[in-house]
């Protein structure tokens, strides 16, 4: 108690004070506005002190007031103070009992009520201050991070890669970029399907001794694993503005489109060159090794770097050039992994140094980074290295001229051989078949040294112009590209002047397989080591699984040179790829779901070993943007040669696309791309999409697009037959769609080459619409106004045999829905003669004269629609209707119901 009654209120104060302004510091409310703190603590303690003092005045009691009233109060209750004197004066105090008694603390009382209130207010605060301080934590990281995010997607782009989920078998990190299990198991298993043989060398040139290339590659591993993670985790977002990297890709492919379109072209458009600058220009990371896939096309290719094709047509590939042949291919890849290793050694070689020639960056080369092998004679040595691998590596960097030179300019070096080596050197310089005589010579010098030296460059160097023995040098083999450019070369020797050694070129392939499903390998490794043993297909299927982007421009780059086997546009499931589309478009989360390999297995034939070309032009385009982004994927479709195809593919993009009715008004002003009747055939092919989907208003825009107005009456009229007697959000939008059609296109439909029937019918049906929901609205009289309108129904007798005729003419969408007009026609009849008849009172006034004139104009209505009720009846049995429900049965009740 005594603790308690120190309570410094100032403090309280304080302390509630810095509470408050730290709540109304946050940017949001908290709900203070149902306990707001208002009043001062020091005033709630003043006023409690004032209480707790009036409450415990000792002032002296007033008797002035009371003295008056004991008068008042003894005559009002009768009350006798002798007697109550008396019984006061026999009270024994003696049987009273003493009563302890406490002292009556007011103002502590109230102390510790205030206390409790200021710490019950203080807990609420707190209570509430925590839950709202996490609310608007919550949403201030949410609205962040959305805004941070989508300012990364326009930034950056977003690619989207069909994966399958972890408990499906995906591959992991390692595996896609160059892992001894699945990535490689996949390229040679699932797409080769071939058995293979183990080899030695599971490195490539760009491995461990490489730092550059090897960091440049872990980088890019890195980036395409952080970039597949975050596509896991926006995973229900699979539409995406396209990246930098894809719209300048779209950009070539649009130069290209208007190349192909050009008629009067006779040059071939440098699409490999245009494809490596916009691939180059977006890329950051591993940009080198990237520029010697695009290197290697080029090369593989053919094509000539034109800046502008019109201008150089010199320098242009002819447009009817054919494939290359596989000897010319080979010699193209050899001339490749030449060059290649060339700039590996550059790469390894100090940046400063006075290195010129290629023998001196040989030299150099071999003495940083090959162990000297044991030497035969003094004479062959050179600056320290041997001679015979000076020559070697010479050879493997393409300086064919220059190991010429040094074995002239070193006679002694290369003794007795100098001549027989020169004479080979000099042949492979220009690009011929060593001769035979000069071959033979070579064959029993390379036997003689294999048993004699112990130099194994010098072995090597008469085993490469002898083509004896492709096997027995693996020692030499620093990368598979050594022991690539090596067997190419002895494939190449034993080729003539077109065809190759298809046995041998297939034998090096299962060991190439075998070595990538062996040893770890980045991505682009892989790539290029299957393009230079011409597994073309195989190359473009290994890299979709994880550029899919890249993969296709290869692919298209590829396809136009005739080196990849495309499989025919006629085996192309339309069908499959139109629906995987829409659910791309329409449900992100079941393209996120679709499984790797099937993927790749769609763009890819194991048994024709042939790649689906338009399969992976729709796998691409699918996560196109349907707002944004769908001009860039009309340019891949207009790649394909199909034209049916092509027309049904585009017009799928239209139905897809968020406002297909103008994009496709725009189609027609790619004249460059799109004659007039390849548009109608698009829209034509669109809007029976669009039926397909029961969007019916769609189609008719679309129909009208291309004026084919008996089309357009014809769905119109199809379809609100159908909903004409009932009340549906639909029938509410294509009964005004007609009246905006009547209102706006009624000449033209009036003028079309349909039936006349068609047209009238249209008119029949809206007037039906409107006599439809006034009766739902029960607006009878309106109804019977607008049934009158249509003149298909009698009013009289004498109208039914004209009616009969007319109803014979009735377009099929009125008759069959006749009866329910029928039903209509006599419910209102019926009600409006009940509603006539039975407030007239003309039965029990018929007699009185006035009555009767007052009652005329009720009694000719009811004539009315007794004769109404008599024609329609009879009408009713004349003509041959559909009947439904209970027809009959109400035509009888009806007639007996009103009499005439």
């Amino acid at each position: 108690m005594n603790g308690r009654e120190n309570i410094d209120f100032n403090d309280l104060t304080n302390k509630s004070n810095q509470i408050i302004n730290r709540i109304s510091s946050f940017s949001s409310p908290i709900g203070l506005s149902s306990f707001n703190i208002e009043r001062s603590l020091q005033e709630i303690g003043e006023t409690s002190k004032h209480l707790s003092d009036v409450t415990s005045s000792k002032a002296p009691y007033s008797t002035d007031t009371s003295v008056d009233n004991y008068p008042k109060a003894i005559k009002k209750y009768g009350l006798d103070p002798k007697l109550l004197s008396k019984n006061l004066s026999n009270i024994d105090t003696s049987s009273f009992t003493d009563i302890e008694t406490y002292p009556t603390d007011i103002d502590g009382y109230l102390k510790i009520e205030f206390e409790n209130m200021i710490l019950n207010t203080i807990n609420d605060i707190q209570k509430k201050t925590c839950k709202e301080f996490q609310s608007s934590y919550e949403n201030s990281l949410v609205r962040d991070w959305n805004k941070d995010k989508k300012y990364i997607e326009e930034i950056l782009g977003q690619k989207f890669i069909k994966t399958a989920s972890a408990s499906t078998g995906m591959m992991g990190t390692a595996s896609r970029y160059g892992s001894n299990t699945s990535a490689a198991d996949f390229a040679t298993s699932k797409m080769m399907n071939r058995s293979v043989a183990p080899t030695n060398f599971g490195q490539s040139q760009f491995g461990r001794s490489s730092n550059i290339f090897n960091q440049s590659n872990r980088m890019q591993s890195m980036d395409l694993h952080n970039q597949q993670q975050q596509q896991y985790q926006v995973g229900g977002q699979d539409r995406t503005k396209l990246s930098n990297k894809m719209r300048k890709y779209a950009m070539v492919i649009e130069e290209f489109d208007t190349h192909r379109a050009d008629v009067s072209r006779v040059n071939r458009f440098p699409i490999v060159h245009r494809l490596m600058q916009a691939n180059l220009s977006e890329t950051t990371v591993n940009h080198n090794v990237v520029n010697d896939v695009w290197n290697l096309v080029i090369r593989l290719t053919g094509e000539k770097d034109v800046v502008n094709v019109s201008d150089q047509n010199d320098l242009a590939v002819p447009q009817a050039s054919v494939k290359p042949s596989g000897a010319e291919l080979i010699t193209r890849s050899i001339k490749f992994l030449e060059e290649q290793f060339n700039q590996v050694i550059k790469h390894r070689l100090p940046k400063i140094s006075n290195i010129s020639s290629p023998l001196d960056e040989m030299v150099a080369y071999i003495s940083a980074n090959i162990p000297t092998p044991p030497i035969d004679h003094p004479d062959e040595e050179y600056k320290g290295c041997s001679v015979w691998s000076i020559i070697y590596f010479l050879l493997r960097a393409g300086h064919y001229q220059v190991a010429n030179d040094f074995i002239v300019k070193n006679s002694t070096a290369a003794g007795r051989y100098k001549d027989l080596l020169s004479n080979a050197i000099q042949m492979r310089c220009r690009n011929e078949r060593i001769k035979k005589e000069i071959k033979d010579k070579l064959i029993i010098e390379y036997n003689r040294i294999k048993s004699e030296s112990r130099d194994s460059f010098k072995m090597g160097v008469f085993n490469f112009f002898s083509n004896s023995e492709s096997n027995s040098t693996k020692m030499l083999f620093s990368s598979i590209q050594d022991f690539i450019w090596w067997k190419l070369n002895f494939i190449k020797e034993s080729a003539t002047a077109i065809e190759i050694n298809q046995n041998s070129l297939d034998t090096l392939q299962t060991e190439i397989n075998n070595t990538l499903s062996k040893n770890n390998f980045e991505v682009f490794d892989v790539f290029q080591i299957l393009l230079v043993t011409q597994q073309f297909e195989n190359a473009i299927v290994y890299l979709h699984q994880t550029n899919p982007e890249d993969a296709l421009h290869l692919a298209i780059s590829l396809d136009y040179y005739k080196l990849l086997n495309i499989m025919s546009s006629s085996t192309f499931n339309y069908q499959a790829s139109t629906s995987s589309l829409s659910n791309s478009r329409s449900n992100p989360t079941i393209a996120a779901s679709e499984n790797l390999i099937s993927s790749s297995l769609e763009i890819y034939n194991p048994s024709t070993k042939s790649i689906h070309l338009v399969a992976m032009i729709r796998q691409y385009t699918k996560h196109f943007s349907s707002e944004t982004d769908n001009k860039e994927a009309l340019l891949y479709y207009l790649l394909i040669e199909n034209e049916n195809l092509k027309t049904h593919l585009i017009s799928d993009l239209v139905v897809t696309s968020t406002n297909g009715f103008e994009f496709a008004k725009q189609l027609q002003y790619y004249t460059t791309f799109i004659n007039k009747q390849q548009w109608i055939r698009i829209i034509e092919q669109s809007a029976i999409e669009l039926e397909n989907k029961n969007d019916y208003q769609g189609a008719i825009g679309f129909w009208l697009l291309i004026e084919e107005y008996a089309r357009v009456l014809e769905i119109y009229n199809n379809r609100i037959s159908v909903l004409l007697t009932g009340s549906s959000k639909e029938r509410e939008q294509l009964f005004k769609f007609g009246i905006q059609l009547f209102n706006e296109r009624q000449m033209q439909l009036k003028t079309t080459r349909t039936e006349r029937t068609s047209y009238l019918a249209f008119e029949q049906l809206l007037q039906l619409c409107q006599f439809f929901d006034y009766f739902n609205q029960e607006k009878y009289q309106e109804a019977l106004l607008e049934i009158e309108k249509l003149n298909i129904l009698p009013l009289s007798e004498h109208d039914i045999d004209a009616k009969v005729d007319i109803y014979r003419f009735l377009s099929s969408h009125i008759t069959k829905n006749f009866a329910a007009i029928l039903q209509a026609y006599i419910d209102i009849i019926t009600k409006q003669y009940q509603l006539v008849y039975n407030n007239s009172n003309i039965n029990t006034n018929a007699n009185n004269a006035n009555n009767n004139y007052l009652y005329a104009g009720r009694l000719q209505t009811i004539n009315d629609l007794q004769i109404r009720a008599q024609a329609i009846t009879l009408f009713a049995g004349k003509i041959d209707f559909p009947m439904s429900g209970n027809i009959l049965t109400r035509l009888m009740n009806f007639v007996i119901s009103i009499q005439k």
